[in-house]
């Protein structure tokens, strides 16, 4: 399309749409509107879908560099609603192999280095963290296995 030429043509175009839709039946049969409502509500409908075409156009004619800076900008926006821990668990769903070799790589430093003098204090908080965290999970269960089977024994068989 040449600069302009669409803006010339356009009304044309919407034009004869609008007459074509206004002789099918299922328009003539709309019972609530006159005629003249249904032709605004017709020429808005088509005004929404020449725009939604001639925007998909523009955007299929576009140059490579104008897609890829378009995609860009909402992979950006998509990143900003998503948040840094469900795109960390996305990463990691859709990823998994360099999460997984970061992971070998992580306990395999942490193995060699476990007897190093400034390592083994922090191996050692997190161990005591894991195991605090185990007894009270521990705990959590056996508090809910119990209430469970108090709960069950009541009820009726």
């Amino acid at each position: 399309l040449k600069p302009g030429g669409m803006e010339k043509v356009r009304p044309d175009i919407e034009r004869s749409i609008v007459n074509v839709a206004m002789e099918q039946k299922m328009v003539r049969d709309i019972p609530v509107l006159n005629d003249a409502d249904k032709s605004k509500m017709l020429e808005a409908i088509v005004d929404l879908a020449l725009d939604s075409i001639l925007d998909d156009a523009e955007e299929i004619l576009a140059a490579p560099e104008v897609r890829l800076e378009t995609l860009e900008r909402e992979m950006r926006e998509v990143k900003q609603l998503m948040g840094p821990w469900r795109l960390i668990l996305y990463r990691v769903r859709n990823n998994p192999l360099p999460v997984s070799i970061a992971l070998a790589l992580s306990v395999t430093c942490i193995y060699v280095k476990r007897d190093d003098p400034l390592v083994a204090p922090v191996l050692h908080i997190g161990k005591v963290i894991l195991s605090e965290a185990a007894t009270a999970i521990a705990a959590l269960y056996r508090f809910l296995h119990s209430g469970l089977m108090t709960l069950m024994s009541k009820m009726p068989v």
